[in-house]
This record gives structure tokens, C-alpha cells and sequence, in this order.
């Protein structure tokens, strides 16, 4: 008798309508769900994985470093014709005077 009502259980009763899928609203609302949970998961793990702090010296060294790259990037080819040209000049007279 038991597994009678486990059965019935089981089927959709007979005045009940298939079920006819999500709305267009209810997808929407799933997908930014989703996407949400997805960057949340996507952030623990970039805070997982970030590197841990350096000491101080290699700190420094790191920030000298790093200016470098920041103004390196700046310059364009003509910066650094300009630049060549004015060391030449400078040590050319520096040649000179001895």
C-alpha cells in the first residue's frame, strides 16, 4: 500500500497542467544569478591566489622598479632618439675636455 502512494506520488495529478518551462523574466533573473555567483566565486579565488607582501628591501626595489616600467612605457620612439642623441652630445663634450 505504501508504494501505491509512493507511485501516485510520482505522476502529476490529472487536473494540474505540464510544466511549461521558465519565462523569459524568470531566465533573466537566473542568468544575472548565475553571473553573479560566478564573480563572487572568480574573486575568492584571485584573493586566494594573490602573492603574498615582500619585505621592505625587496619592496623598495620593487617601487624602483616599477617607476621605471611606468615611465619606460611613456616614452615613444622619438623620446628615446631624442634621448640618445642628447647623451651623445653630452659625452661627446666630456671627451672633449679631457
Amino acid at each position: 500500500m505504501n508504494s501505491e502512494n509512493d507511485v501516485n506520488a510520482a505522476r502529476p495529478a490529472q487536473n494540474e497542467q505540464p510544466w511549461a518551462g521558465y519565462g523569459v523574466d524568470e531566465l533573466r533573473y537566473r542568468r544575472a544569478l548565475a553571473l553573479v555567483r560566478l564573480e563572487a566565486q572568480k574573486a575568492t579565488i584571485v584573493e586566494r591566489f594573490k602573492p603574498k607582501k615582500k619585505p621592505q628591501t625587496e619592496r623598495t626595489f620593487g617601487m624602483m622598479s616599477g617607476l621605471f616600467q611606468s615611465i619606460q612605457s611613456k616614452l615613444t620612439f622619438v623620446d628615446y632618439v631624442l634621448l640618445g642623441y642628447n647623451l651623445s652630445k653630452l659625452l661627446l663634450r666630456l671627451k672633449k675636455r679631457k
